[in-house]
């Protein structure tokens, strides 16, 4: 796919940044001896103060 293409379907910027990353060019620096953290770990889905058991419905 051409990049002009790519901008027409995405707009200028999502494009070009995508035009750029599938050509293996992406200018944002390498970050080394930072540790990644798993997003799951972070923003857990049913964790915390929250029951179920102890909410009640209004219909």
């Amino acid at each position: 796919m051409f990049e002009s293409e790519l901008t027409q379907l995405l707009g200028a910027g999502a494009g070009h940044h995508l035009y750029a990353l599938a050509h293996n060019r992406d200018p944002r620096p390498v970050q080394v001896g930072r540790r990644n953290s798993s997003m799951g770990a972070q923003h857990a889905i049913g964790r915390g103060a929250h029951s179920p058991a102890g909410s009640t419905s209004r219909c």
